[in-house]
C-alpha cells in the first residue's frame, strides 16, 4: 500500500513539474512567437494614444556614417522584411557606390532591368541626391537621417580609422597633435570625408559649398525643408518615439539591439578644450547638430501624448530583448553563427550580440543582431531568386 502511494505520489510530481516547464517554455515562446510579430502583446501601447493613423511604409533613409546608422537601418529592414516590402538594394556591396551621389543606376534592380518595381524602403550607404531619389522611390516618401554631436564622432572616427597611424602621429594624445594643426595633415577643407564635416559630406555637400556662416544655414534650412526626421544619435531613445509617431509604427517596431557601436573603453573622453577644437574644424556639422538636435526637443514637446514615457517602455523593452536573446559579457570573437559576425578594425573592440543558442533559431533575435552586410545579402538572395 506504502509502495502505491509513494508512486502515485512520485507520478504526480512529474506530471506537475513537466506542466510547469512546458508552461514557462510556452510563456517564454509567446514573447516571441511568429518572429518579429512575436512582440505585440509585450507591454502593449495603444496607437490611439498618440493619433489614429496609417503606417507610412515608402521610406528614404539616409545613413551618415558613425552616428547609429547601423542600428536605425536594421530597424527599417526588420519592418521592411516582416511587411514584405521592397528594397532598393546596392548592386555592388553594401553601399550605393560611395562615396559617389546617388544614381539610379547603382540599384540593384534597376541593373537587372526590372524597371517596373516599385521600391518602398532605401536604406543603404550612399551619398544624398535629392533628384535622383526622387526619381526612384515613391512621391510620399519620408526621408529620414541621423545627426551625432561632431566631438563625439570625431573621436569614434579617429578611433575607427585609425587617423594617428596614417599620419604617423607617435604622441600619446595623437587626437590633440592632429587637432593642433589639421590643415598640416588633411589641407584646409580635408581631401577625405571623414577628416572634416562628415555628416555633410555624406548629405551630397562639398567643402566649397561650406565657406560661411551664411552658406551653412542655407544648407540646414534645405536639409529641414527636405527631411520628415532627423534623428539625434546622442537621444537615440528620444529619436525613436519621434520616428514612431512621424512613421505612426508600433512601439515594437522601433525597438533595437546597438549594432556596430564602439564599445566606451575603445575610445578615449577628451577634454572641453579639445572638444573646442573639433567643434571648430567641423563647424558645419557643429552647426547641423545644434540645429536638429534643438529641433529634436522641440517637436517631441509637441507631440500629443506621454512621450518621456514611451522612453521609458523603449528602454524596458530593450532591456527585456538584451536579456531574452544574448549572453552578456561575451566579445564579438565568441560568434560563432557565420551570418552574425561582424569584423571590427585590429585593436578595436565594437559591440556585438551574441546569441543565447536556444535563440539562434528565433527569427526575432537573430534578424535584431543580424549586422547590415549578412542581411544585404540576405535580401539580395531573395530578388536574385
Amino acid at each position: 500500500m506504502m509502495a502505491r502511494r509513494r508512486a502515485a505520489i512520485l507520478c504526480t510530481a512529474v506530471f506537475v513539474i513537466t506542466l510547469l516547464l512546458l508552461l514557462h517554455r510556452y510563456m517564454k515562446e509567446e514573447v516571441f512567437i511568429g518572429g518579429i510579430q512575436s512582440m505585440r502583446n509585450n507591454l502593449k501601447i495603444d496607437r490611439s494614444s498618440a493619433m489614429r493613423c496609417s503606417a507610412k511604409m515608402n521610406i528614404v533613409f539616409l545613413k551618415t556614417h558613425k552616428t547609429a546608422g547601423s542600428t536605425v537601418q536594421n530597424i527599417l529592414l526588420r519592418y521592411g522584411l516582416e511587411k514584405n516590402l521592397t528594397f532598393a538594394l546596392p548592386a555592388a556591396g553594401h553601399r550605393f557606390y560611395w562615396p559617389d551621389h546617388f544614381k539610379r543606376s547603382s540599384v540593384l534592380q534597376e541593373q537587372q532591368k526590372r524597371s517596373k518595381t516599385v521600391y518602398n524602403i532605401l536604406c543603404h550607404h550612399t551619398r544624398f541626391h535629392y533628384a535622383n531619389m526622387r526619381d526612384l522611390m515613391p512621391d510620399d516618401s519620408v526621408y529620414i537621417t541621423v545627426v551625432r554631436s561632431p566631438a563625439a564622432m570625431f573621436r569614434s572616427a579617429f578611433e575607427y580609422f585609425h587617423l594617428k597611424k596614417k599620419y604617423n602621429i607617435f604622441q600619446p594624445n595623437a587626437m590633440d597633435v592632429f587637432l593642433s594643426r589639421p590643415s598640416y595633415y588633411v589641407g584646409p577643407y580635408g581631401k577625405r570625408p571623414f577628416f572634416r564635416n562628415p555628416i555633410f559630406f555624406d548629405l551630397g555637400y562639398s567643402p566649397d559649398q561650406l565657406v560661411s556662416e551664411k552658406s551653412i544655414q542655407e544648407a540646414i534650412e534645405y536639409i529641414d525643408g527636405i527631411f520628415s526626421v532627423v534623428l539625434v544619435s546622442d537621444h537615440f531613445e528620444e529619436s525613436m518615439v519621434l520616428l514612431r509617431h512621424t512613421l505612426c509604427w508600433d512601439l515594437n517596431d522601433v525597438t533595437y539591439f546597438k549594432l556596430n557601436a564602439m564599445k566606451t573603453s575603445s575610445t578615449k573622453y577628451v577634454s572641453t578644450e579639445t572638444e573646442e577644437k573639433i567643434k571648430q574644424w567641423n563647424k558645419a556639422d557643429s552647426m547641423l547638430f545644434d540645429y536638429f538636435n534643438k529641433s529634436l526637443w522641440q517637436k517631441l514637446s509637441k507631440l500629443p501624448f506621454d512621450w518621456i514615457r514611451e522612453v521609458k517602455l523603449i528602454k524596458q523593452k530593450n532591456r527585456l530583448l538584451h536579456v531574452t536573446c544574448t549572453k552578456t559579457g561575451k566579445s564579438i570573437s565568441n560568434i560563432k553563427t557565420k551570418d552574425l559576425k561582424l569584423l571590427p578594425p585590429p585593436g578595436l573592440s565594437v559591440d556585438g550580440n551574441v546569441l543565447k543558442e536556444l535563440e539562434q533559431r528565433n527569427k526575432a533575435c537573430v534578424y535584431m543582431a543580424k549586422p547590415e552586410i549578412p542581411f544585404t545579402q540576405e535580401l539580395k538572395r531573395k530578388y536574385k531568386n
